[in-house]
């Protein structure tokens, strides 16, 4: 019976020598491992995505309002455009909104241009449906507006605003994620379902 204790406490010992042994090596091997790896530095740099809007204005009418990527980056953008009306004096906004078909007439373009691009009303803003290329432009989103009478609050001229914004086109979550309301499905700008 004492030859099996004697057996018995050789293996516990050797049993426990041999993880002690593994864990030594294991932690040198880590350290080893840990002081010759030099780091790696990932380094993402962010498109700079921008737009600007152009329009022949002849201080009465505006035509042929077109939005611009003006990345320098070469990146290719979506971009999106909210049409503002206001009647205004200096900084002042009048409360009472223009009346369209009434104080003023707006001429939204609702044709496809050469690339097949279409301006599409999704909520309060109109998306261009095909991505712009840096210095490129977008096809015409307003053909014409012009102010039909004067405003009855003296001093108040007919104000329209063309408020853009761009933003790139890959990934789709990032356009998701600022843009609610719209995907990209097959390259394109879509209302999500």
């Amino acid at each position: 019976m004492r030859i099996e204790k004697n057996i018995s406490k050789k293996s516990l010992v050797l049993l426990i020598s041999i993880v002690v042994m593994l864990i030594c090596v294991t932690g040198v091997t880590v350290a080893f491992i840990t002081t010759k790896t030099d780091t790696v530095t990932n380094t993402f740099e962010s498109a700079q995505v921008s737009c600007k809007v152009n329009e022949d204005f002849d201080r009465q009418t505006k035509k042929n309002v077109s939005i611009q990527n003006t990345s320098t980056d070469g990146v290719p953008a979506f971009i999106r455009a909210q049409v503002v009306v206001n009647w205004v004096k200096g900084d002042n906004v009048l409360a009472e909104k223009p009346v369209e078909n009434v104080d003023y007439s707006l001429v939204m373009n609702a044709n496809a241009d050469e690339n097949g691009g279409i301006w599409k009303k999704f909520g309060e803003y109109f998306y261009y449906s095909k991505p712009i290329d840096s210095g490129s432009n977008t096809g015409i989103l307003i053909s014409e507006c012009k102010p039909l009478k004067a405003c009855e609050e003296e001093g108040y001229t007919l104000s329209v605003e063309i408020i853009a914004s761009a933003i790139q086109t890959t990934p789709t979550s990032a356009i998701e994620n600022a843009w609610s309301g719209v995907t990209v499905n097959n390259g394109e700008i879509v209302e999500k379902n």
